[in-house]
């Protein structure tokens, strides 16, 4: 399987999106990730964490982003939804063979 090179942004519907690790979000939120939507960041959960969750991760909180801008804030809160479609999303990109 591939290694998942992390951006340090990304656009989505026309807004950049800084993209960020972080060893300390698990001292002040039980999260693996976080989805600023005021900011226009996302913060990544490195701590004691696999590559291959910190991936998955990232994909999840792009998803929160993608429905935040469809402004479907129902779909948005969806952590069923978001972790199902972020994970498939993770495993498309993890499998793609160039």
């Amino acid at each position: 399987m591939n290694k998942i090179r992390l951006p340090k942004r990304i656009n989505i519907f026309g807004q950049t999106i800084e993209i960020e690790l972080s060893d300390t979000i698990q001292d002040t939120e039980d999260a693996e990730g976080l989805s600023l939507y005021r900011k226009n960041k996302i913060i990544l959960n490195n701590y004691n964490r696999t590559d291959e969750q910190i991936e998955n991760n990232f994909f999840h909180e792009i998803m929160h982003f993608v429905f935040c801008y469809l402004n479907e804030n129902d779909l948005k809160d969806n952590e069923k939804l978001v972790h199902l479609i972020g994970a498939v999303l993770h495993q498309i990109f993890k499998t793609a063979e160039y």
